[in-house]
């Protein structure tokens, strides 16, 4: 068993070059209860970026601004799949194993 606090480190960390550590994680899917496995998964490097729609006022804005995705009070984290550009965002709290190993709070 492996607390959810440990995990989070781990997913947080770097290696010798830089590189987000890769690992292996299981969590529910919020919407329908769906067990989701991914076995090779990293912390993307840099956050998406989201198209922004400004129509409060006539001030341009860049065509594309970053949001900030407020993890820490959402707790929420993104994670890359290995092999692909796909990025997804899951709950903490709904993470059912890490590496392997049961999470407990």
């Amino acid at each position: 068993m492996l607390a959810l606090v440990d995990a989070l480190n781990i997913m947080d960390a770097v290696d010798s070059k830089g590189k987000p550590m890769r690992f292996s994680i299981s969590f529910v899917k919020k919407s329908t209860g769906e067990i989701i496995r991914i076995p090779d998964a990293s912390k993307p490097q840099r956050s998406a970026r989201v198209e922004a729609r400004h129509t409060l006022s006539n001030d341009r804005l860049p065509d594309y601004q970053k949001r900030n995705p407020n993890h820490y009070l959402n707790q929420t984290r993104n994670i890359l799949i290995g092999g692909t550009d796909q990025i997804r965002k899951l709950h903490i709290r709904l993470i059912t194993e890490f590496n392997g190993h049961k999470i407990f709070y």
